[in-house]
């Protein structure tokens, strides 16, 4: 505050003083205006959306009967001319060697098509029934039918007549049809009928029911044994051996005075 005159002047401000009570809420604005809208989400095959639910359509990844040169487990070959429309990821079966690869790659310009094999299902099968026959441990080939399948090496093949179990020496390519016979090489392994050479046992064993036992009644143990009938000897040369019959009577005859000997 100052003077009229201005010839002098005081400071009034006080101290300044605590915060005050927070007062009412006041009302509610208006609203907003509207934002943009967010780009929709459209799934391109084989994938689908309806109803807010994402899904696939694997039903045609398997392109079957594709006539393309089998890709062994884990191998990986270009093909030219088989494009066909297929896709990358798609699952091609070879009507050759019953096997499976995965397209890794596609040239739409050259119509090439990049596989790596994934299984061979030949690999896959158990035990097959054959009409060849070669018997355990000798070798041998021949046509016969196996359904139609690939075979692929070590695959066991059985002869239920003769009970011979056989192993492919080596791989063997579809036959055209499934009745067509294929000429196989094998290797007999083995019988699971139980064939080849009889087990004939010598005492003390003995085989029944195909139970190998052995009979040791006739034999004295090495400790407490009573023996009941002649037992022979050798030449004692120690003094821990035994002495024969004719050991002592030999002793007994090479003495020149027994006048004075008692036994």
């Amino acid at each position: 505050m100052t003077s009229a005159s201005g010839t002098s002047s005081a400071d009034l401000v006080g101290q300044q003083g605590p915060t005050g009570a927070t007062g009412a809420t006041g009302p509610q604005g208006p609203a907003g205006a509207d934002g943009a809208d967010g780009t929709t989400f459209t799934p391109v095959s084989p994938l689908s959306l309806s109803n807010s639910e994402l899904s696939v359509d694997l039903s045609g990844l398997v392109t079957s009967g594709i006539k393309v040169t089998e890709v062994g487990q884990n191998d990986t070959r270009t093909f030219t001319g088989y494009y066909g429309g297929n896709m990358v990821g798609q699952l091609l079966y070879s009507t050759r060697s019953d096997s499976i690869c995965k397209v890794t790659a596609i040239d739409e310009t050259q119509h090439k098509i990049t596989c790596k094999g994934i299984v061979e299902l030949a690999r896959l099968r158990g035990l097959i029934e054959t009409t060849l026959d070669v018997a355990p441990g000798s070798t041998g080939s021949g046509y016969a039918k196996t359904g139609g399948n690939a075979l692929a090496k070590e695959t066991l093949l059985l002869n239920v007549t003769s009970g011979n179990l056989m192993r492919v020496t080596s791989d063997v390519t579809r036959p055209s049809t499934s009745t067509s016979t294929m000429n196989i090489s094998v290797e007999g392994v083995g019988n699971v009928y139980g064939g080849g050479s009889t087990l004939a046992a010598a005492l003390p064993l003995g085989i029944t029911n195909d139970v190998i036992s052995i009979d040791l009644s006739g034999y004295a143990a090495l400790a407490g044994a009573t023996l009941t009938g002649a037992v022979s000897g050798i030449t004692p040369t120690t003094d821990a051996n035994f002495a024969t019959k004719k050991y002592v009577d030999d002793a007994i005859a090479a003495l020149e005075d027994l006048s004075g000997v008692s036994f």
